[in-house]
């Protein structure tokens, strides 16, 4: 009997350690490819190359702006957390800085009217002692950008190192004005 404890602890023993590098690898990848929604975005044709863009976002960041081009861009500031610190819970830090149309044509965007909007003059703060933090990595900007379709609510993301944006068709649906007021 006695010799039968020893392998059979042993076996429970390899088990227990894989349940939990299992666990922790399962944990630190939902860390790292964490994706948190920033803001959305959907857009109303108002003339040639003119668009209103109308944003929605969790932080109460709400907004009708016109901007001009084929594209639009986001931009962000952000405050890059070492990758240890966000095993500890501690994410990276972000602020939406502005809005702006684009165009695809490097002539276009040097020769036709561009707008940009400020969205918000807020600055993210990170936690210092005596200006060194043990958490901070580098402070950068991130933004994204997509062709403007009035067919489509675009989503942007903020991931463990920066903006990225998903898009998806929006469903046009029968009815009369007061259904596309909600919409």
């Amino acid at each position: 009997m006695q010799y039968l404890f020893l392998p059979f602890s042993i076996v429970a023993a390899l088990v227990i350690s894989n349940i939990i590098a299992w666990a922790s690898f399962v944990w630190t990848y939902n860390v790292f490819t964490q994706e948190e929604p920033v803001l959305t975005l959907t857009f109303e044709q108002q003339g040639e190359r003119e668009y209103l863009a109308k944003i929605r976002s969790p932080r109460n960041l709400r907004g009708e702006y016109l901007i001009q081009g084929e594209q639009w861009r986001v931009d962000a500031r952000f405050i890059k957390m070492r990758y240890w610190s966000n095993l500890l819970g501690i994410s990276s830090r972000y602020s939406v800085d502005r809005l702006e149309g684009r165009y695809i044509s490097v002539q276009d965007q040097n020769s036709l009217q561009s707008t940009a909007h400020q969205l918000t003059d807020s600055e993210e703060k990170h936690f210092t002692i005596f200006g060194w933090s043990p958490f901070f990595d580098t402070e950068y900007g991130s933004s994204t950008y997509q062709l403007i379709d009035p067919q489509k609510k675009f989503t942007v993301y903020k991931t463990p190192t920066g903006l990225m944006t998903r898009s998806e068709v929006i469903e046009m649906k029968e009815g009369g004005w007061l259904q596309r007021l909600w919409n």
